[in-house]
């Protein structure tokens, strides 16, 4: 193939895949490094027709192949390869990048097609050529969403996360993951520092989804700070994760009940969620305390907060009871560690009036949660995936549906979803309405009954 032909197509190549991917520009360039060259013997040569080493790492469950990197200018044809130090800084020149990801399969399909393309290319007029540039175009849409049934009518789904690397991040790819497999709907996962974040660009239109704590869903509903104004045009489409929470302390230190707290140095907020707090103080007015009552401590977050109980900088601090770190504190504390359950006001109404999104649950002793003494109650929250304003009754519906249809293979795959079972996700104490497509499905399977109606008729 002549220069110049390496060029074209891969300049038509490169504007084609642009149209696809400009929304993802950068996005995803944390899942892999910049590459455009191929390994020739040791060193790399970088002629403009070599798109990519496939960079055959995991995403996921499949290998995939990120980030076409042109350079420019073009190098010479007749120059040599060029070594690992001499690409880094010709990475510094790269005049655009382009993110996408591509299954390995599909990249090999999209690849050859190219080198058809050139080839018409070559015999066919400037009419033609444009022909072909958009046939090419509808072919690279075939190649990045699977083959499945696309009733939807959303062209792509967003769904926003807290950071990489949290539960929030792994439970929004996993769904991405099954509603791009099973919808035929591009769907990726966009983590934000927090949903105080991405509520708002939900209400907007300008995020598909979201994965929300029930705690952060009310006070977003009821626009309560840091939400400057009532997020109505959330709604939900399924519960997906249950969370019990409670104050926690030493065995050795004395404290059995709510009660016993007062006077102590207790972990009311906490730097990075401010939705928590107002929880912390609902458990705590559970045995009649304020937080006028104990000496309140800031944490800088829920896993910090375990490490200040055992180091003895505070007498107790809310946690998740499941969470992996209150095992291991439990085990090289003397004596270990004591789950507090709530005090006598502690009822479903009287949390949710505190604090919209918080009811009660039970915990009994296990090996898991050898912490717990007896069987006790304890406060409890829920995470949804929540709508934004731009999603359809019928897209509500068909997402709702894959979850539901779907939801034991995802127990298996994403452990956090396993204590909501596939008749529970769509309860009655839910502090956003739920989606009028999702409720039209629930009905379908009896899961939306009178309590469901009555809860969110009392929500609008």
């Amino acid at each position: 193939m002549r220069a110049f032909e390496q060029r074209r197509v891969f300049g038509y190549f490169i504007r084609l895949c642009q149209q696809r991917a400009v929304d993802l520009f950068f996005e995803r360039s944390r899942h892999s490094r910049t590459i455009g060259l191929t390994k020739q013997k040791g060193r790399y040569a970088s002629s403009p027709m070599n798109l990519l080493d496939i960079d055959r790492r995991y995403y996921g469950s499949k290998k995939v192949g990120c980030d076409i990197a042109p350079f420019y200018p073009p190098p010479d044809s007749t120059a040599k390869p060029h070594t690992p130090s001499e690409i880094r800084n010709r990475v510094k020149n790269c005049r655009f990048i382009v993110t996408q990801i591509f299954c390995y399969g599909d990249f090999k399909r999209l690849f050859k097609n190219a080198l058809a393309t050139n080839i018409s290319l070559r015999e066919k007029t400037m009419t033609n050529h444009v022909v072909k540039v958009a046939a090419f175009a509808a072919a690279i849409g075939a190649l990045t969403v699977s083959a499945g049934t696309a009733d939807a009518k959303l062209k792509r789904i967003t769904i926003g996360t807290n950071p990489a690397g949290s539960v929030y991040f792994l439970l929004g790819s996993g769904f991405a993951k099954l509603f791009q497999e099973k919808m035929g709907v591009r769907s990726n996962a966009k983590p934000h520092a927090g949903s105080s974040a991405y509520l708002p660009l939900m209400q907007a239109g300008r995020i598909t989804l979201g994965v929300n704590s029930s705690l952060d869903s009310g006070m977003a509903w009821g626009g309560v700070a840091p939400y400057k104004k009532q997020l109505k045009k959330v709604r939900s489409i399924a519960r997906v994760w249950i969370l019990p929470y409670a104050y926690m302390a030493k065995e050795s230190s004395g404290i059995k009940t709510l009660a016993d707290l007062k006077g102590k140095r207790v972990v009311i907020k906490f730097k990075t969620n401010v939705s928590l707090a107002q929880a912390n103080r609902t458990i705590l007015s559970t045995a009649g305390l304020t937080e006028k009552d104990v000496t309140p401590v800031v944490s800088g977050g829920v896993v910090a907060s375990i490490g200040m109980v055992v180091q003895g900088r505070v007498d107790a601090a809310p946690i998740a009871t499941g969470m992996p770190q209150m095992r291991k504190a439990h085990a090289t504390v003397p004596g270990g560690l004591r789950i507090i359950p709530l005090g006598p006001n502690g009822t479903d109404e009287f949390l949710g009036k505190g604090m919209a999104g918080l009811y009660t649950t039970k915990q009994k002793n296990s090996k898991r949660k050898p912490f717990v003494k007896g069987d006790i109650t304890v406060a409890a929250f829920d995470s949804y995936l929540n709508a934004g304003s731009n999603v359809s009754n019928e897209d509500a519906y068909a997402m709702a549906k894959t979850l539901y249809s779907n939801w034991k293979q995802l127990q298996k795959d994403y452990p956090p979803l396993r204590g909501v079972k596939q008749s529970a996700i769509a309860p009655s104490n839910n502090p956003i309405p739920y989606h009028p497509g999702a409720a039209k499905f629930y009905k379908e399977v009896g899961l939306y009954t009178d309590a469901n109606m009555k809860n969110d008729k009392s929500r609008m």
